[in-house]
């Protein structure tokens, strides 16, 4: 009888909310993966910010660096420069000096040798002050060139290893992307013909580089020409739409999805369509939520709720298979 019907449903309901408690909390787990997996991607973020910031504050040191040594450069190529000229101020003076000697032992005249010493003293008056630290600065100076070469070899390797490091995990990521794009694209070109009976769909790239371009779907439905997803009709974008998260759900399944009132805008036939691929779609416990009557035709359980008394509502739970089987055995 109907009483007897409805008590064995009352009964099953504790099972079937007890279980739709359990997909929810497997959701909310699943939920948690997602938002870690989120939070390691926005660390990888981070390290490559930080390591752009090391970057440019190496190549800032190693510009500081390069100057200074060109600085340290030309000051030792002017002190090379002083020691050459004294001496050779120093052989003229040693030269003039032999010959006033030479000269000096042929005179007979005591004047004329005051005289030439005269001489020589305005010589040697005329060469300035001798810098007697010149060949201690000079060693010193080699000395600092020497640590400041190492210094920029350890930054050159430094800077080396900082790119090495920016490169090969932009290539990782660029990889990952790539791999992802391309399996989501594999997917959609066999979903989209499953919900249209026919046609084709295809993700493109809005710009240049993978990492910062965007994504767009390009549409053929069946006997249209190639489309953007903004000029097609609304019953078209809700199939779209379901073929796009079909396609992300088919590369990594979730134990739980909800759909809200996907099925709106579709007809009869799309409907069948997009029933049959839930079906197909094991792996994912789908919760739909719809008005349709023949999404529910096609659902394994139903739960909604009721009012049999005005200002009294309750959970109702059906399963239509255990609904048939009580059909065909009364």
């Amino acid at each position: 009888s109907q009483q007897q019907e409805l008590q064995q449903l009352e009964a099953a309901l504790p099972e079937l909310q007890s279980s739709l408690s359990r997909d929810l909390q497997e959701h909310r787990n699943v939920q948690e993966g997602v938002e870690e997996q989120a939070g390691i991607v926005q660390g990888l973020d981070r390290r490559i910010q930080q390591t752009e910031i090391d970057r440019r504050d190496a190549e800032l040191t190693h510009a500081e660096l390069q100057s200074s040594y060109t600085e340290e450069k030309v000051r030792l190529e002017k002190t090379r420069a002083e020691l050459s000229y004294l001496g050779t101020e120093a052989q003229v003076a040693g030269s003039t000096l032999n010959e006033s000697i030479e000269a000096a032992t042929d005179l007979n005249s005591l004047e004329t040798i005051e005289s030439e010493l005269a001489r020589l003293e305005r010589s040697f008056s005329q060469l300035g002050a001798v810098n007697h630290r010149a060949i201690e600065d000079h060693a010193e100076k080699v000395e600092q060139k020497k640590n400041k070469d190492q210094q920029l070899g350890d930054l050159v390797r430094a800077l080396s290893t900082l790119k090495s490091a920016i490169a090969h995990i932009d290539q990782e990521i660029r990889g990952k992307v790539q791999h992802t794009f391309d399996a989501i694209n594999e997917n959609l070109s066999q979903v989209f013909p499953r919900l249209f009976g026919g046609g084709r769909a295809l993700l493109e790239l809005t710009g240049e580089s993978l990492l910062d371009a965007g994504v767009v779907i390009r549409v053929k439905p069946p006997g249209k020409a190639d489309l953007s997803i903004n000029l097609l009709s609304g019953g078209e974008k809700a199939l779209a739409a379901l073929s796009f998260v079909f396609a992300v759900f088919l590369l990594n399944p979730s134990p739980v999805c909800i759909l809200d009132e996907v099925d709106a805008p579709l007809d009869q036939q799309n409907v069948e369509r997009f029933a049959t691929l839930l079906h197909e779609m094991v792996d994912t416990q789908f919760v739909v939520i719809t008005h349709n009557p023949l999404t529910m035709e096609r659902m394994k359980n139903l739960l909604g709720v009721t009012m049999e008394e005005p200002g009294v509502s309750r959970v109702v739970s059906v399963s239509l298979d255990t609904a048939v089987s009580f059909a065909q055995n009364g």
